[in-house]
C-alpha cells in the first residue's frame, strides 16, 4: 500500500532526528516498520520552514512550507483584523498546501490511504477522492482546559475535522468517548492502542550513578515527560509536602523539559511547596533512552499523575521495564493499569489521591511488587508491534473498502 501520513510532528527538518513528542514517537515506530514490510510510506509535514524532500530510514518525508502571502487588500486591512481572523487566514493556507501536495502525490502514483493526525487538525478538509482516516492524538478542548490557555481557532479547526472525518481511530478509549459525547458524534471511533517497541540499544548508567550519589542510595519516585500542568505538576506540588514529610528517605526525581506555569518553573513550584524538604525534589534534563532506562529501573515507582493523557508512552515504557506505575484514573491510565493488579491508580487532578497511592505503594511487600510488575510487563506485551500493526493494516483495508463502497 501507498500510505501518506499528514502530521505537524515527525523529524526535525534541520538535524533530521526524531521530533520530541508522543505523536512523533508513535509515527516513527509505525512508519519505519511498515516501510520495512514493503509498503510505500510518505510523511507530509506542511508546517516546515523550507520545502524539501528527504529519505529517512526508508520513509519519504516531504517538508512543505505554507506561507501566507498577503495581497494588497490584506495589507490594507491587516491591522484592523482580529487575532482569530488572522489565525484562520494563515491556517487555511496550510490546508491548501496539504491539498496541493496530496493531489500531486496521488497523480504520480495513487495513494491507497491517508492518515491525518488530529493534532492541529491536519484532517480538517479530507481529500474527497482518496480514502482517509483521522488518528486521535489529542483533543484541543481538553488540552487547553488542563494547560490553562485559550485558542478558540484551534478548537474550531478540530471540531470541523471530527465532523468532516468519515473514519476516526485512536489509542485512548477515554479520549474517544469524551469527544463522542462532547460533539454528539454518532460515528464509530475504533480503538487501536499505541504500539510498544522495547529499547534494544546499550544503556548508560552514568546519569543514574550521579543521581544515586546525590541521594545517597535513598529510594525515589520518578516522573519523566513534559513537566507542566497537563502532566500533573500542580498536583505533585500539592501532594509532595505531606509525602516527603511522611517518608524521610524518599525523593522525587523529575526528568524532562519544563512547560512553565504562569511563567514559573514547575520544578521550583514543587520545591517551594516542599519547604524544608526542597532538596529532595531533583530535576534532570530530558534524557534519551540509554540514560533514561537505568533511572526507570532503579526507581521505587514511576509517578504519572496526568490531568489528561492519550495512552502515554511513558507509562507503557515503565510497564515494559517491570516497574510499578502510579497513573491517573480519568486520564486514560485505567486502560493500561488494573488497580492493585498491574499498577496503582490515583485520581486525575486530585493531590490527596496521589498521597494515598504512595501510601499504598510503600505498604507493598517485595513479593507483592514483583507480582504487580510481572502483570504490568504482561500487559505491555499485548502492545507489541506484532500485535498492533496487523490491527492498523486491517483498519486501513476496512477504510479503503467502505470508502469506495460509499
Amino acid at each position: 500500500m501507498k500510505i501518506v501520513y499528514v502530521t505537524p510532528e515527525y523529524i526535525d527538518e534541520k538535524c533530521l532526528k526524531p521530533f520530541d513528542g508522543g505523536l512523533a514517537s508513535y509515527l516513527n515506530k509505525i512508519t519505519q516498520l511498515l516501510a520495512g514490510k514493503g509498503h510505500e510510506i510518505v510523511v507530509l509535514m506542511p508546517n516546515a520552514k523550507e520545502a524539501k524532500t528527504v529519505d529517512y530510514k526508508g520513509v519519504r518525508v516531504i517538508f512543505e512550507h505554507s506561507q501566507f502571502k498577503k495581497t494588497i487588500l490584506h495589507r490594507l486591512v491587516w491591522p484592523f483584523l482580529s487575532r482569530k481572523t488572522k489565525q484562520k487566514l494563515k491556517s487555511e493556507v496550510c490546508y491548501q498546501t496539504i491539498h496541493k501536495v496530496l493531489q500531486k502525490e496521488n497523480s504520480k502514483e495513487p495513494i491507497d490511504i491517508i492518515q491525518y493526525a488530529s493534532y492541529l487538525a491536519m484532517g480538517k478538509y479530507p481529500e474527497k477522492n482518496i480514502p482517509s482516516c483521522v488518528r486521535l492524538s489529542s483533543y484541543a478542548k481538553l488540552w487547553q482546559k488542563n494547560y490553562n490557555y485559550s485558542d478558540p481557532q484551534e478548537i474550531e479547526n478540530e471540531i470541523v475535522q471530527f465532523q468532516n472525518a468519515r473514519f476516526i481511530y485512536g489509542p485512548s478509549k477515554y479520549i474517544a468517548d469524551y469527544i463522542k459525547q462532547d460533539l454528539n458524534l454518532t460515528k464509530e471511533i475504533r480503538i487501536i492502542e499505541t504500539p510498544f517497541v522495547p529499547y534494544v540499544g546499550e544503556e548508560d548508567s552514568s546519569v543514574y550513578e550521579d543521581l544515586n550519589k546525590q541521594i545517597q542510595g535513598c529510594p525515589y519516585l520518578l516522573f519523566f515527560g513534559s513537566i507542566g500542568l497537563l502532566k500533573g505538576a500542580q498536583e505533585l506540588a500539592d501532594s509532595m509536602p505531606s509525602i516527603l514529610e511522611k517518608y524521610p528517605d524518599l525523593h522525587l526525581v523529575l526528568v524532562g523539559k519544563e512547560v512553565l506555569i504562569d511563567g514559573k518553573s514547575p520544578t521550583k513550584i514543587i520545591q517551594a511547596r516542599a519547604g524544608v524538604n526542597a532538596s529532595r525534589v531533583i530535576r534532570l534534563s530530558r534524557q534519551g533512552h540509554a540514560t533514561l532506562f537505568p533511572l526507570i529501573r532503579h526507581a521505587k515507582a514511576v509517578l504519572l499523575p496526568s490531568r489528561v493523557d492519550n495512552l502515554p508512552n511513558t507509562c507503557i515504557e515503565a510497564m515494559g521495564l517491570k516497574k510499578v506505575v502510579i497513573g491517573a484514573r480519568g486520564a486514560s491510565f485505567e486502560q493500561l493499569l488494573e488497580d492493585d493488579v498491574s499498577g496503582l491508580l490515583c485520581q486525575a487532578g486530585d493531590a490527596k489521591s496521589i498521597e494515598v497511592a504512595v501510601d499504598r505503594l510503600m505498604a507493598l511487600s517485595d513479593k507483592q511488587i514483583q507480582k504487580m510488575t510481572e502483570k504490568a510487563y504482561e500487559r505491555s506485551l499485548t502492545l507489541s508491534m506484532d500485535a498492533i500493526v496487523p490491527q492498523v493494516l486491517d483498519y486501513y483495508r476496512y477504510v479503503i473498502q467502505n470508502w469506495r463502497q460509499k
